[in-house]
């Protein structure tokens, strides 16, 4: 839900935001620029083959032993840094006023698409699972309340079924029956 909110609110802030598999990118930013910023990810997946592990649970695990402990930053001489390095790939702050657009769109969810989705790999699913599949395929739409909302509105559809679990609460669909 940490995504849908973040991506809801850059939205709101009058970013374009793009689905790119399970997150989401701000359009007009380099890739190039992306990736270079996207060095703790980097870390981590090296952490992770050194490992020899690469499953989730195991990246979650190299995430957290390859954390460096925390210093103080001069947060002026960051900042200052960041422009320099977003200059040097043809980024500039002069640049993102033409890449932020006025429109905000919220689509209507189509639940059933949905439902098959989330039991594409599993015959039962979460309402964690549900909220995250929501969050992913509508980044920069939906808040962490929409994502809420909208959640339980599809685990109330006839097409879903509660199921009765000793550890969680778990859901699938009818034609899964």
């Amino acid at each position: 839900l940490y995504r849908a909110e973040l991506s809801y609110q850059l939205q709101q802030s009058g970013w374009v935001i793009e689905k790119e598999g399970s997150s989401f990118r701000l359009r007009g930013v380099p890739r190039d620029l992306e990736q270079h910023w996207s060095s703790r990810r980097q870390e981590v997946l090296q952490a992770a083959q050194k490992r020899g592990v690469y499953t989730a649970r195991g990246f979650e695990v190299a995430a957290l032993s390859s954390l460096r402990t925390k210093t103080d930053v001069n947060r002026p001489a960051l900042f200052n840094q960041w422009q320099q390095e977003a200059w040097s790939f043809g980024f500039s702050a002069e640049k993102v006023p033409r890449l932020r657009a006025q429109t905000s769109q919220t689509p209507e969810p189509a639940f059933t698409a949905l439902l098959e989705e989330v039991t594409q790999q599993t015959s039962t699913f979460s309402r964690t699972q549900l909220l995250q599949a929501l969050a992913q395929h509508n980044p920069g739409n939906l808040s962490a309340a929409a994502c809420e909302r909208l959640g339980e509105q599809v685990l109330v559809q006839p097409e879903c079924v509660r199921l009765i679990s000793k550890r969680e609460e778990r859901f699938t669909t009818r034609s899964m029956l």
